[in-house]
C-alpha cells in the first residue's frame, strides 16, 4: 500500500478534487479491467454499454449513443457485436424509424457477476482504510455517483 503524507484538511479546489478523483479512477479501472478478466470476449466499452442499458431498461439506439457520449455508428456496431454474443436483443416500434436496444437474462447474469467480483475487490480495498476514512469515502462516493447521474443497483430498470 502507497502511504501519503497527510495534508491539513481544507476545503478542497475543483482542480485538487479533479486530481483525487483521477487517481482513484486509476484504482477502480484496474478493478474493473480485473472483473473483466473472468470473461473471455468482453471489452470494458461493450460492459459499460449493457451496464447502462440495464440500468435504464429498454432503450433506443440513440438514447444509447448519446448516453455513451459515442456517434451513432459505433452504437450500431456496438450493438452488433452484443446481439452476436447473446447480450441484447433488438426491436422495432411502430414507426420503424428507431431501433430499441435491451439487455438479454445472459447479459443480466454477466453483469451480476462481473458486479460481485469487482464488490469482492472494493470491499478488500475498504477493509484497509480505518472507520472513519471510510465512512468520507462513502459518502464522496455517493455524492460523485449522484453528481455523475450514475444510479445504483437496487434502482435500476433490469427488465429486458
Amino acid at each position: 500500500m502507497i502511504e501519503r503524507s497527510n495534508r491539513p484538511s481544507v476545503a478542497s479546489s475543483p482542480t485538487r478534487a479533479g486530481e483525487a478523483a483521477l487517481v482513484a479512477s486509476r484504482a477502480l479501472i484496474g478493478i474493473a479491467v480485473r472483473s473483466l478478466d473472468q470473461l473471455d470476449d468482453l471489452t470494458i466499452p461493450q460492459f459499460r454499454s449493457l451496464v447502462v442499458l440495464a440500468s435504464r431498461g429498454p432503450t433506443s439506439s440513440s438514447e444509447l449513443a448519446a448516453a455513451l457520449g459515442v456517434h451513432p455508428s459505433t452504437v450500431t456496431r456496438l450493438v452488433d457485436r452484443l446481439a452476436a454474443k447473446g447480450f441484447v436483443q433488438r426491436s422495432t416500434p411502430a414507426d420503424r424509424r428507431e431501433v430499441v436496444v435491451s439487455v438479454t437474462p445472459e447479459a443480466k447474469a454477466v453483469i451480476d457477476k462481473v458486479s460481485e467480483a469487482r464488490r469482492q475487490e472494493l470491499v478488500g480495498v475498504m477493509k484497509r482504510l480505518k472507520p472513519d476514512e471510510r465512512d468520507a469515502v462513502v459518502a464522496a462516493f455517493e455524492a460523485f455517483s449522484n453528481a455523475a447521474g450514475e444510479l445504483p443497483e437496487n434502482e435500476w430498470s433490469i427488465a429486458p
